[in-house]
């Protein structure tokens, strides 16, 4: 019986040479007839047609893989998969598998395993949407100026100067203006040292080493700032 298979994984990824080969190996099993398409940071699309030319693959910062795809058949044709990594407004990781249903079955849960393994700790960092971030973060104070509004006493007739009109538009605007600012700069800052794909092969794992040492360094900076902090309160508070 043919069947079709759609493996679709959320998560963050970090592909080194071990993964790509062994995803590489997995499809050969069944499909011995694969090759690789990578979309670069140049804009040019590059062919490998063995695993040696893309493992070797130098990957230099102006280069380097932003998406990878493996296609692969057997010489029948009646079986075929592709796996895509890093393809954008889509899921990070996916796979399109097609055959005989044994073939298909042992297929996915191999790459499964092997798609599940390239998850980096940062992972939930990289795919939380920000959105449930920040507006428990910007709701709440606006609740709090609504209610401390509406509870306190309203004269009939409230006459403010043009000069403090202007004042106060002015403090608004900044305020939003940098409330936008902070969004864009962790937004920016997230994409940057916590990314959803990482093609660590090549030129690209010593630039993933470098990041992870840095972020390291920055979170665990930030959680002994942070006790720290709050050891001091609690001896001052004593």
């Amino acid at each position: 019986m043919q069947v079709h298979a759609a493996v679709d994984i959320p998560q963050a990824f970090v592909a080194t040479s071990g993964d790509i080969t062994k995803l590489w190996r997995v499809l050969a099993e069944p499909c011995p007839v694969v090759a690789a398409t990578a979309r670069c940071q140049d804009g040019l699309v590059r062919q490998f047609s063995t695993l040696e030319a893309l493992v070797r693959y130098e990957n230099p910062r102006r280069a380097s893989i932003t998406s990878l795809e493996l296609s692969a058949r057997s010489a029948n044709h009646e079986t075929t998969a592709e796996i895509s990594l890093g393809r954008r407004y889509t899921t990070s990781m996916t796979a399109s598998l097609r055959g005989e249903e044994a073939c298909i079955s042992s297929l996915r849960t191999s790459l499964t395993d092997v798609l599940e393994g390239m998850r980096p700790w940062y992972s939930r960092i990289a795919t939380v949407d920000l959105f449930f971030v920040w507006f428990p973060i910007l709701t709440v104070p606006y609740l709090l100026i609504t209610i401390l509004g509406l509870s306190s006493p309203r004269s009939s007739k409230v006459e403010i100067p043009f000069r403090t009109a202007v004042y106060l538009t002015a403090v608004v605007v900044g305020a939003l203006a940098a409330i936008g600012f902070v969004i864009w700069g962790t937004w920016r800052l997230r994409s940057r040292f916590f990314p959803v794909s990482t093609f660590a092969i090549g030129q690209g794992a010593g630039r993933h080493q470098r990041d992870e040492q840095l972020r390291w360094a920055v979170i665990v900076g930030f959680l002994v700032s942070v006790s720290a902090s709050i050891f001091s309160a609690l001896m001052l508070a004593a």
